[in-house]
């Protein structure tokens, strides 16, 4: 008979005997075989909580020893997600309230346990699945700052740190220095030995690094074989010029490789604080100049930062003049990639990309809407994109298309700077085009920059009619309690995070939480960069609202999309089989506006 019934860690918080086993026989009566430890006083319920695991727990509420609040409390600072349920004679209305707000799962009067089974199954279930979401959101935590090769922090968690070191280093009146390290000819051991080899290369030069800098340092990996090093009181350039040696060193000693020795070399930037800059992101730039100098000069060197390195800025400063005349010359266009509604197959809806043909050629955007934000020429470039692709939309609906939302990305810069409202209002009047029909793309970082003022303008922008999405979430500051506050129509899920599934279970997991999360606030779920078949029937099963990606098409100009938008009329392709693009057509589209 046992063989047939659930097996049940029980720590039960009583002072009577009796009721326990009143408790265990109506456990043991409903299928479960309970293990049990009864306890009464607050030290040894905490000593049994460090040194064993419960699968759940019943507790009193009025005790000599301590009252059950007190035990809730106990309880939740070792374990959040044990199930905790009250089984009390003398637990009245208001405090069974302030219980289930204090963390409890839920109560039972005693003499009357009929509703004990029950909620011990229910809680059990709802036990797994809070500690499974609680997994998925520390992964996303660990995703968002630290690099997934190598664990170390990434860019944005360096970053965070310098900006704290530098705040430590001018109350002290101490220095500080960071070395860029870009590994010389890496390309070459991906290009001869694959891509496994270099990722353990990676690894191994991670550890190396990790290994001959001092506790107080921070090392992070920037991108794919560049790192940075954060060297706090630093001392003077001859110091630092020793430390950087002895990291040169360990760099050039041989690396054994799948049993292959291998040899690399480093070209490695320096800048100080605070006489080569006073604020983290410029630190990191100048040292990153003196990185592409040093591999100019034939790499495995470190050269400090100097004014002179800067004449690469000349080329980004004459990059600034065309880009300032481009409007005027309309060099800038707009591609629209189609979004399609997983449960119809049908296209409803693009998104707007701008694309910048100069006379020499394409410019990617990865290069020239950085340059634009920081100079804030993306405040008239975004102007000009939304009102075209305002005046597109309403130009396919006078042709006879279907409705079509059109997604318009909208930078920090341009959020914070350029009155989007009134730009919005205005693109909105001059078009004619249904605010309904307009979905405004924001980031997570432009939203905290002024979380306050933020907020205010995604509720006008909500008031008027216009869709507002939160894009590349999960590349931000990607905080889950923060969507509580935003409350968007719609949720765009990053590439990054898709481009692997449904192979990474890691990534599949965290798609997956994400898109159930959404369910629950009610928030449609857009996911992009859907490449393969694979990928769209695992978005489709999850329940996933609108995929965009290659697999569907690219971004292509108006008059080459019109085309498919008119074959896509009233023909679903819930079976997948679409007009895809195949992967010598992609281009690279990883840059927004």
């Amino acid at each position: 008979m046992d063989a047939d019934k659930i097996p049940l860690r029980a720590l039960v918080v009583e002072d009577v005997e009796d009721d326990v086993l009143l408790l265990l026989h109506e456990l043991r009566r409903s299928g479960y075989l309970p293990v049990h430890t009864r306890v009464d006083c607050p030290d040894v319920l905490s000593e049994l909580l460090v040194n064993e695991e419960w699968d759940i727990v019943f507790c009193d509420f009025t005790m000599p020893k301590m009252n059950g609040l007190q035990a809730l409390e106990i309880v939740r600072r070792h374990n959040p997600d044990v199930p905790f349920i009250f089984v009390s004679g003398t637990i009245g209305e208001d405090t069974a309230v302030e219980a289930m707000r204090a963390g409890a799962q839920d109560y039972i009067i005693k003499g009357n346990l009929k509703r004990l089974a029950p909620a011990v199954q229910r809680e059990l279930e709802e036990a797994i699945n809070r500690r499974e979401r609680r997994k998925a959101e520390k992964r996303l935590r660990f995703l968002i700052h630290y690099d997934r090769l190598t664990r170390l922090p990434n860019r944005l968690l360096f970053l965070n740190r310098l900006e704290q070191s530098l705040q430590h280093a001018r109350q002290l009146g101490q220095s500080l220095a960071v070395a860029h390290i870009d590994l010389d000819r890496f390309k070459k051991v991906n290009d001869s030995l694959g891509y496994e080899a270099g990722n353990l290369l990676l690894i191994e030069t991670a550890g190396r690094l990790g290994r001959c800098t001092g506790v107080d340092s921070v090392v992070a990996r920037l991108a794919a074989d560049e790192f940075a090093i954060l060297i706090p009181d630093s001392g003077d350039e001859t110091a630092v010029t020793a430390r950087i040696q002895n990291l040169l060193a360990t760099l050039e000693e041989p690396f054994d490789i799948h049993g292959c020795t291998m040899h690399i070399n480093a070209s490695i930037g320096v800048a100080l604080f605070p006489q080569d800059a006073e604020q983290a992101e410029l630190l990191l730039r100048n040292a990153d100049i003196a990185t592409y100098r040093a591999k100019d000069e034939g790499g495995n060197r470190c050269l400090f930062y100097a004014q002179h390195m800067a004449v690469q800025l000349e080329e980004r400063l004459a990059l600034e003049r065309d880009m300032r005349q481009a409007l005027e010359k309309q060099e800038f266009t707009l591609h629209y990639q189609p979004q399609v509604e997983l449960r119809s197959g049908k296209i409803t809806g693009v998104e707007a990309l701008v694309r910048w043909r100069r006379p020499q050629g394409l410019v990617s955007p990865d290069c020239f809407i950085p340059l634009a934000e920081e100079t804030g020429l993306i405040v008239p470039l975004g102007e000009w994109v939304l009102r075209r692709a305002c005046a597109q939309a309403k130009r396919w609906q006078q042709a006879g298309l279907p409705e079509l939302s059109m997604a318009v990305n909208v930078s920090a810069r341009q959020f914070h700077e350029g009155n989007i409202l009134e730009l919005v209002m205005n693109a909105l009047t001059e078009t004619g085009l249904e605010p309904r029909l307009l979905e405004i793309e924001v980031t997570e970082s432009s939203m905290m920059r002024d979380l306050e003022t933020a907020l205010l303008t995604l509720r006008k922008l909500q008031a008027i009619g216009v869709k507002v999405s939160l894009d590349d979430f999960g590349t931000g500051y990607s905080s889950l309690s923060y969507l509580k506050y935003f409350k968007v129509d719609s949720l765009k899920i990053d590439r990054a995070f898709i481009k692997d599934i449904p192979d990474d279970q890691d990534d599949a997991a965290i798609t997956g939480a994400v898109i159930a999360m959404c369910k629950k606030l009610s928030m449609k779920v857009i996911a992009e960069g859907i490449e393969t078949r694979e990928q769209y029937d695992f978005l489709r099963r999850e329940g996933c609202d609108f995929v965009q990606g290659y697999y569907l098409s690219r971004p292509m100009p108006a008059e080459q999309l019109e085309p498919m938008l008119h074959r896509w009329l009233g023909s679903p392709h819930t079976d997948g089989d679409r007009h895809h693009q195949s992967t010598s057509d992609r281009t690279n589209t990883a840059g927004h506006l």
